[in-house]
């Protein structure tokens, strides 16, 4: 699949890359050159009307829905909902948008830690940390503890501009 397919190559540097964790407690998050430009709660944005104000987005990264198994049948329902409605709202966005198997971005981003963790939330933060050690992954300033949803969406924009610049690389 060539991931430039519909729009001209050009240097991904002044591109923005969008990453979207769609959970409950989701994320939106902006990268630039691989640094992270701006973030927000799902819950506390629209990401359409969000997204038509920015300018220069290369793609837009969404994690790929998928039951977890023990969840029951109206909590995956009201998540298929909410997914569906995000992905619907971002049909007339002037973005590639590509979706992500979780299995698929977490094998790539978690291979960067030399640690080998249980839980996969620590071996993201532990990635996350490392690329961006300056950056406030809490939700608010009142928070005491990172935000899952923003570190997600980080490491899912990370991913996607890795994989863009590879490819990008590639059709040079």
């Amino acid at each position: 699949m060539d991931p430039y397919a519909g729009f001209e190559k050009k240097s991904l540097e002044p591109a923005k890359i969008v990453g979207i964790d769609p959970g409950k407690s989701g994320a939106l998050v902006v990268l630039q050159q691989g640094s992270i430009v701006d973030q927000h709660l799902l819950s506390h944005i629209s990401p359409k009307h969000y997204l038509d104000k920015l300018k220069n987005i290369q793609a837009i990264f969404i994690e790929k829905a998928q039951t977890m198994g023990r969840e029951n049948a109206r909590a995956m329902f009201s998540y298929g909902h909410a997914y569906g409605y995000l992905c619907g709202s971002l049909i007339d966005i002037p973005a590639k948008v590509y979706y992500v198997p979780p299995v698929t971005w977490t094998s790539k981003i978690h291979a960067l830690s030399p640690i080998k963790y249980d839980n996969p939330k620590e071996c993201s933060l532990f990635v996350a940390k490392k690329i961006w050690p300056t950056h406030d992954f809490r939700a608010t300033e009142r928070s005491k503890k990172p935000h899952d949803g923003i570190i997600d969406a980080a490491l899912i924009a990370l991913y996607g501009w890795q994989w863009l610049k590879n490819s990008y690389e590639a059709h040079k």
